[in-house]
């Protein structure tokens, strides 16, 4: 069972033995950043927690941050973690950027959930013909009877298209002839179950290429992971009978999706999917008629717009392929009868964008945006998709706070969820 992960959003003092620009004891390379060890702390080697320190450009010799991240080695026990000062994020990207010194030898995941207990890292095929796409049906594991992507994990000494061309064969007894796009995703499974009947958190790490293949895929199993591969339909996929890797495949969102800070020119688009989302995710809660006067108007695009300019709310907006398809409001509790730092006061994704980690992201980006304080967000009563979501990433219904929707059309209620630091 992981332990670094509990030390994430924790704020922790690291004593800096290899500062910036110092050399390597034995291998003589030039430390990028300052690193050090967290005291007291004792790592799966026997030896104290090793960190990182980033966001700094001067050396060191101890520092106080929030751990950020954790760089899970999974070929090595010597967990790293990530360390910046209070009020400042970084990227998945800049951490793989800046640690490329040192970790570019070590095989790695970078966990950013401080419940994950257990990764898992593999290698998966996206085999897509005429709006079939080429699956199995899984034999074990948290994903047991659902439709997967053909792959596995990597065995000693493998490249990553060696395991895609082993794997697939293996399961689908097709060969592949090609093999391009190589991206990565990472997918959190919140109600993992070990073979000890222990409940945890799966963090699912893969690298996905998309594939083309010869052959005629086998309908017998391998007697490990598959029931066997058929082709499939894209369009009878949903989270209800296919893997979170699937969806991300079939729906392209794997290597495109972008979270950033919204800007002016977003506010349009963004009103778009405020009315398009009210009337996919309220219809049978709100009347009809009440849903279809929401419209795009160049009232409510102007105020979003100077919102956006003026700069003291959290703005988020998520991409893919360089067009908005999410966005997520929050900032400073405006109510001060809660006692809760921050609120989360808008999060809308586009129904086809649903289930493949783009609400995820921006979930994730506003916590950090906040330092992981504690937060408040207020929802309709009967929407079981955003209960379900919150409650998954740790959401509290506070029933004293449940209140009457803000207007006199109809009767309704919004309950609130509790997000704790």
């Amino acid at each position: 069972m992981l332990k670094t992960p509990q030390y994430i959003n924790q704020m922790l003092k690291v004593k800096i033995d290899r500062p910036l620009k110092s050399k390597h004891p034995k291998y003589g390379f030039e430390y990028e950043l300052n690193y050090g060890f967290i005291p007291e702390t004792i790592s799966a080697d026997g030896e104290e927690i090793d960190a990182y320190v980033m966001n700094v450009s001067q050396p060191l010799s101890e520092f106080y941050g929030r751990c950020a991240a954790v760089i899970h080695r999974t070929n090595d026990d010597d967990d790293k973690l990530v360390v910046v000062p209070e009020n400042t994020t970084i990227s998945n990207l800049e951490i793989e950027k800046q640690t490329a010194f040192q970790e570019k030898w070590f095989k790695h995941i970078i966990i950013r959930n401080p419940r994950v207990t257990k990764t898992h890292f593999g290698v998966y095929g996206a085999i897509i013909n005429d709006n079939k796409i080429l699956l199995i049906k899984k034999a074990r594991g948290p994903y047991t009877g659902l439709y997967d992507l053909p792959g596995g994990s990597q065995e000693e000494g493998e490249t990553f298209l060696q395991t895609l061309y082993r794997e697939i064969k293996e399961e689908t007894n097709c060969e592949v002839i090609e093999a391009n796009n190589e991206r990565r995703c990472s997918v959190i499974f919140a109600d993992f179950t070990k073979e000890s009947g222990e409940q945890g958190v799966l963090q699912h790490e893969s690298i996905l290429y998309d594939v083309k293949v010869s052959g005629n895929p086998s309908r017998d199993g391998d007697g490990l992971d598959s029931n066997g591969a058929v082709w499939v339909d894209i369009q009878i996929l949903s989270t209800s009978n296919a893997t979170p890797n699937v969806l991300l495949a079939v729906k392209g969102l794997s290597h495109n999706v972008k979270v950033r800070t919204a800007v002016v020119k977003d506010a349009h688009r963004m009103v778009e999917i405020n009315v398009q989302t009210w009337k996919t995710a309220y219809a049978g809660l709100l009347p009809d008629e009440f849903l279809q006067k929401r419209k795009v108007t160049e009232e409510r695009i102007q105020k979003l717009a100077e919102q956006i300019a003026q700069g003291q709310y959290i703005i988020l907006a998520a991409e893919v392929d360089n067009s908005v398809v999410g966005y997520l409001c929050g900032g400073m509790a405006r109510d001060k009868n809660y006692p809760y730092a921050y609120e989360l006061s808008a999060f809308y994704v586009l129904k086809e964008y649903q289930h493949c980690g783009v609400g995820q992201m921006l979930f994730d980006e506003f916590k950090a945006r906040i330092n992981s304080q504690s937060f408040y967000a207020y929802m309709l009563k009967g929407n079981n998709l955003a209960l379900r979501f919150y409650q998954k990433n740790g959401g509290v219904e506070m029933p004293q706070y449940q209140r009457p929707l803000p207007t006199e059309e109809f009767v309704g209620e919004e309950i609130l969820l509790a997000f704790e630091n």
